[in-house]
């Protein structure tokens, strides 16, 4: 028993260094490191320094996932611009315009070929907002349901094809309504007047839907924004929502969160190609201390407790696995009932990318209605 024990450790050890990804199938002769490679070495901090290895994409996900992967690396770099900490508001005019024509209206226009739905466009309290319902109208069980949908983009890019981009599905799939927030973005406002916006829309929802009835969800910026909403909503007595969905991100932020990093900031394989000079999100959260709770709820026990059930959602390549990891950790041991909801293969926030026949996106949807179905009210 002792030496098939030794055996064991051996050989998960022997994993670790060679960094033997289970969804990558590497052959052994693919793991062998050649005569003039550098072989791996473990330091005592932890770290391991790799030679240059070669990652195939998992073949336990789907084919589709593949080429839509390949397609998703070569659009971001065609339609990536250096970020930098002097943007000015020429620059992120281009940088809206080339994100918006490059990614986002040619997956919008994909995405509404197979879901179709009704468009309406409105302010609520001064706030820019798009209302998105299945064409055939909401089934009679979500009559009194509202989910409300925070677009991503690094609070610098975005806006309402992105809304509708992240609406969509989950509105046909769910027979729902789903109301899309256009909150104040980077360089021309700051914290936290994203989480100003997101609170007079749902102040105003909350007068026809009980609170229970309403869920939000969001994924990387949208997902911050939906965990900072709800320390906004505790710190002003507004009611907790029924459910929530937090995609691609953890809970909260503030100037120096993303210097936190976690195995997937370094093992995601996504971004590929280029390399960020400055974070998106330092722009909108400049100045902001971690240890505000507005805008880092992680730092209050009370705040986390106060969390309604929680979908966590991310993907083998999101660089926001870590932290959504850490974020689900963080809520169980709060006694916040959560779902967690990792796709083989998948990417930051790959479901929005407008490919809506591969199969892990149809899933995605279908198992996100299913929450809110599962922990929102209905009457």
């Amino acid at each position: 028993m002792g030496r098939q024990r030794q055996s064991c450790c051996n050989k998960a050890l022997s994993g670790l260094l060679g960094i033997t990804l289970a969804s990558s199938s590497l052959s052994a002769e693919a793991q062998k490191p050649k005569a003039n490679e550098e072989t791996p070495v473990l330091e005592k901090d932890g770290s391991v320094t790799l030679p240059s290895f070669r990652v195939p994409f998992s073949n336990i996900a789907s084919e589709q996932l593949k080429k839509e992967y390949v397609w998703y690396i070569d659009r971001v770099r065609t339609s990536h611009l250096p970020f930098t900490r002097e943007n000015t508001v020429a620059t992120i005019t281009q940088r809206r315009d080339l994100y918006n024509d490059l990614r986002i209206k040619p997956a919008l226009e994909r995405t509404l070929s197979r879901y179709a739905v009704t468009i309406k466009s409105y302010y609520i309290d001064g706030v820019s907002v798009d209302e998105i319902t299945p064409e055939e109208g909401v089934s009679e069980k979500n009559a009194f349901r509202v989910i409300i949908q925070l677009h991503g983009g690094g609070f610098l890019v975005g806006g309402t094809e992105s809304g509708i981009l992240g609406s969509a599905p989950i509105a046909s799939i769910g027979k729902v309504k789903v109301i899309s927030i256009n909150y104040r973005k980077a360089p021309e406002h700051k914290f936290p007047a994203a989480s100003e916006d997101v609170s007079k829309v749902y102040s105003h929802l909350i007068k026809t839907y009980k609170p229970q009835n309403i869920g939000i969800f969001g994924c990387s910026a949208g997902a911050t924004l939906t965990s900072q909403s709800i320390s906004w909503f505790y710190a002003n007595k507004l009611p907790r929502p029924g459910a929530i969905s937090i995609q691609g991100a953890g809970i909260g932020s503030g100037e120096n969160w993303y210097s936190l990093n976690g195995d997937a900031d370094y093992t995601s394989f996504d971004n590929i190609g280029f390399r960020w000079e400055g974070l998106p999100i330092y722009h909108y959260m400049f100045g902001v201390s971690d240890k505000n709770v507005l805008a880092n709820p992680v730092v209050s026990k009370d705040v986390l407790s106060w969390f309604p059930p929680t979908m966590f959602v991310s993907g083998t390549r999101d660089y926001g696995l870590s932290k959504v990891l850490r974020s689900n950790q963080l809520l169980i041991d709060s006694n916040v009932r959560t779902n967690l909801y990792i796709q083989e293969g998948a990417w930051h926030c790959s479901f929005i990318e407008g490919f809506p026949d591969t199969p892990e996106h149809q899933s995605l949807w279908s198992s996100l209605y299913k929450f809110f179905d599962e922990n929102l009210g209905t009457d």
